[in-house]
């Protein structure tokens, strides 16, 4: 029976509760439950209680996930499937979570070591970081990609500001929501392909925020500058200035041509900027001034 359903990026996850403790979520996935659907799920995610020893790797990772020094996960390669060693977040090296995806991307069992909650004790199964990782894994499965970035909708253009750390990402998303647009997200998005049209969605976060979407008008790979700059990019050129931000676990050469098939395609339609910023309110000027 499915206990809870959520949509993210149109993507539909059940939530089945194998163990006799209640299922709770992170506030920032509340606007993103679904009280009456009957659409199709995209994924399952079984919450099981308590972490078996017989889910102890035989075998090295194949890839980890690091963090200023703290394990975030690591992942082996099972025999039906992909298996995830997930920690926590707040207390370094303490195993949060096992879980097992099946070969196809569709199943997640996961298994969770039960925690207090208003004094009851409950599971968490998509407790952070697990809940990217089942988004990530939403996106290598359908025609998707997660990108690190500020998604804004301006009069219902979607536009995406990405870049590495300290480039302004954040402060692009307050500059356009100071000058009236909706900001759908200023550091994780998700970009789908719906039938030839790219659209652009916010995804759960650490915060609670109602779900949005824009379809995609152009991404803008931002840097610091003296002036406003606007070079428009094609090919390579274009790819590099998308591919560097990716949420992306390249451990694999399929996951890799995932990626690139997708953003290949993608600047076929939606254009690519380089942006040069001067951090107030004229870069916003003057990227509608090149629009009109």
């Amino acid at each position: 029976m499915v206990n809870l359903r959520l949509s993210i990026a149109d993507f539909v996850i059940d939530l089945i509760n194998k163990s006799e403790l209640p299922i709770k979520l992170e506030d920032g996935y509340s606007d993103f439950v679904l009280e009456e659907s009957t659409a199709t799920a995209s994924v399952q995610v079984i919450a099981h209680a308590g972490i078996p020893d017989s889910l102890q790797p035989a075998t090295k990772p194949i890839y980890s996930a690091d963090f200023e020094g703290n394990k975030l996960w690591e992942i082996f390669r099972i025999e039906d499937g992909l298996l995830f060693h997930v920690y926590s977040s707040t207390e370094p090296y303490q195993l949060q979570q096992v879980a097992k995806l099946n070969a196809d991307l569709t199943v997640w069992d996961i298994y969770s070591e039960p925690v207090l909650d208003d004094q009851k004790s409950v599971l968490f199964p998509l407790l952070y970081p697990m809940g990217p990782l089942v988004m990530y894994y939403l996106t290598a499965k359908f025609d998707a990609i997660m990108i690190h970035g500020s998604g804004i909708s301006d009069n219902g253009l979607g536009r995406i500001f990405t870049g590495v750390s300290g480039q302004g990402k954040t402060t692009m998303a307050k500059l356009w929501f100071d000058a009236g647009a909706e900001v759908l997200n200023d550091d994780r998005l998700i970009i789908r392909n719906q039938n030839g049209t790219y659209q652009i969605y916010n995804t759960p976060m650490f915060y609670q925020d109602e779900q949005r979407s824009a379809e995609l008008k152009a991404i803008y790979s931002i840097h610091h500058s003296k002036e406003n700059t606007l070079i428009k990019t094609e090919g390579a050129s274009a790819v590099a200035g998308v591919t560097p931000n990716l949420i992306q676990h390249g451990y694999t050469k399929d996951l890799i041509s995932h990626h690139l098939k997708f953003v290949t395609q993608m600047i076929d339609t939606i254009p690519v900027y380089k942006l040069g910023v001067v951090p107030n309110n004229s870069v916003v000027e003057f990227i509608r001034d090149y629009d009109r």
